[in-house]
């Protein structure tokens, strides 16, 4: 199932939400429930100018749009798409978004940025837009002793287990739509890598 490459998506800026859990220290999950991206500004058109996957092309645009204290993020998705009628199955992601919308990014960051895990998220098909990460948002996570352990940021360790945990969100469905397996990045200087033990 892995054998899929990821394909970059994008920059997002998000306000980083630190539970007070055992596990999770701060949630870095691609969802929007708890640690919260842009919103809209009256006298600003860079919130608007994200592409197709509702991601931002540049890390300048993404800066634009930051909240005070948001850490940037870059987001990988491989193109492998979990719903109940067909799935898992390959997709064209450039062709599952709006097409008025600007294409995913042809380029990816340069140099490489740390990668702080997987997540699997639902897409909501109606809205076609982002929902929510089971693993964070409906309490899938598990520590290590449990069959979804994650990391200190809720995501998980390797892609092979964020396959696993989309198959079993496809069959669920904790939060309704189709679910697709990202790659979560941030840039090598981000505040969030100082806290990793």
């Amino acid at each position: 199932m892995n054998a899929h490459e990821p394909v970059f998506a994008g920059y997002l800026p998000k306000v980083v939400y630190e539970p007070d859990w055992n596990i999770i220290k701060q949630v870095a999950s691609v969802s929007g429930c708890q640690s919260e991206g842009p919103v809209p500004k009256e006298d600003s058109l860079a919130y608007w100018q994200y592409n197709r996957a509702f991601f931002y092309p540049t890390v300048a645009l993404a800066l634009a749009v930051a909240e005070p204290g948001a850490a940037i993020f870059g987001y990988w998705i491989y193109p492998v798409l979990f719903d109940g009628a067909e799935g898992p199955r390959p997709i064209d992601l450039n062709a599952m978004f709006d097409s008025n919308d600007t294409s995913l990014p042809a380029e990816s960051p340069s140099p490489p940025w740390w990668v702080l895990g997987y997540d699997a998220v639902a897409f909501e098909t109606e809205y076609r837009c982002w929902g929510c990460s089971p693993l964070t948002c409906n309490g899938y996570a598990t520590d290590e002793d449990g069959p979804r352990p994650v990391n200190r940021y809720g995501l998980l360790r390797t892609p092979e287990a964020a396959f696993e945990a989309a198959l079993l969100f496809q069959a669920e469905q904790p939060e309704p739509g189709t679910y697709l397996v990202f790659r979560v990045e941030v840039p090598p200087e981000s505040p969030l890598l100082s806290l990793e033990p």
